[in-house]
């Protein structure tokens, strides 16, 4: 009997490993070409960029585990049910519950293993990368501007067309300012630069036009043509980036439960944290939930191609997904408790696959 478990285990491990791998690199890709464009275009430090690249991939972890643990079970028990092996123990007398004992008991200890991910490694990796990225930004202002994208320095808006290196490419600046008309600036090209010492942002603007302020009339515009013309934002605020807040999801369970504690001492709302501690345990026995549906599902079908089982998984993660997010909605608007809304998917699907299993096991 210790054959067939270790045996079965092995089935089950190398299908998970291969799924992790899988996924956690599809996911990986996105960030890879952002990565990209960061050293070639950007000019930012190879070091910081991968060392920002390394920090998120724990938060992706959070979602790829329960992923691939769903269609580790259904390639290797499909596999294992396509060459009728599962038949051949279940005829020998070998129970259902018998053989999935390696597995529940690997998978168990891997749900533990991603809430301690979930709730220290993802939070304070994502607290860092935000960190650094701001830090980035400081060392590297391009980096926070993307083409076609407004992106706010202080109290004022740039837009660009085109980014290249420390340079933009057909740009307007905004100046908004209450009660008076937002101020315009139209260049051609603006090279960026940004002074250390004052944490000042120099705007080198080339051909363009300036919309000055009338000395008589302050709401009033007239339009300035330049060759050159030099703009400095005091860009303090971006500065501090050692000095950031936590956000809700980089925060662990512990500082969630403090929050929760002061805000109900307060008599305020907090049913957000709430949610927010649920979905760090829930996503990781969303774990077990995959293998007790997973693996009845895979026998009845018993089929090994790969296609049908990665079909079949990325079908269920759907439905599992969109269930997930319906329940969030409705606890943060209020017709579900926190701790249901978070838990409705792993309820539902959890009751269908034991009752899947337990069919199976009959047979």
């Amino acid at each position: 009997m210790d054959i067939i478990k270790r045996y079965i285990l092995k089935e089950f491990a190398e299908a998970f490993g291969f799924s992790l791998l899988v996924f956690t690199l599809v996911f990986t890709v996105g960030n890879i070409m952002q990565v990209a464009d960061l050293i070639i275009n950007k000019g930012v430090n190879v070091l910081q960029v991968f060392k920002i690249f390394f920090l998120l991939i724990p938060s992706l972890l959070t979602f790829t585990i329960p992923i691939a643990v769903l269609l580790g079970t259904l390639l290797a028990f499909g596999r294992l049910a396509g060459d009728s092996e599962i038949q051949a123990m279940l005829y020998s007398g070998i129970s259902l519950y018998r053989i999935s004992v390696p597995v529940v008991i690997f998978v168990l200890v891997l749900s533990m293993l991603c809430v301690l991910v979930n709730d220290r490694i993802a939070t304070e990796f994502g607290f860092e990368a935000r960190r650094v990225l701001k830090q980035v930004g400081v060392e590297n202002p391009s980096a926070l501007i993307e083409p076609g994208v407004f992106s706010r320095f202080g109290s004022y808006i740039i837009f660009a067309y085109a980014v290249k290196g420390s340079v933009l490419k057909n740009v307007r600046v905004y100046m908004p300012k209450e009660g008076s008309p937002t101020r315009t600036i139209v260049a051609q090209s603006v090279e960026l630069e940004f002074n250390k010492n004052t944490n000042v942002l120099n705007l080198k603007m080339k051909d363009g036009t300036s919309q000055e302020q009338s000395p008589t009339d302050p709401n009033l515009y007239y339009n300035l043509n330049f060759k050159n013309y030099l703009m400095a934002i005091n860009v303090d605020d971006i500065v501090k980036a050692t000095r950031i807040q936590k956000k809700m999801r980089e925060k662990t369970i512990k500082e969630l439960l403090t929050d929760v504690g002061s805000l109900k001492m307060e008599r305020i709302e907090s049913r957000l944290f709430e949610i927010e501690i649920h979905k760090k345990i829930a996503l990781a026995a969303s774990c077990l939930v995959f293998v007790f549906i997973g693996m009845p599902l895979a026998i009845r079908i018993h089929r090994r191609e790969k296609a049908t089982s990665f079909g079949l998984g990325l079908a269920l993660f759907g439905v599992y997904w969109g269930i997930f997010l319906a329940g969030i909605v409705g606890a943060e608007n209020g017709r579900l408790e926190p701790w249901l809304g978070v838990w409705l998917a792993n309820i539902l699907m959890g009751l269908i696959g034991i009752i899947l299993f337990w069919q199976v096991s009959k047979r």
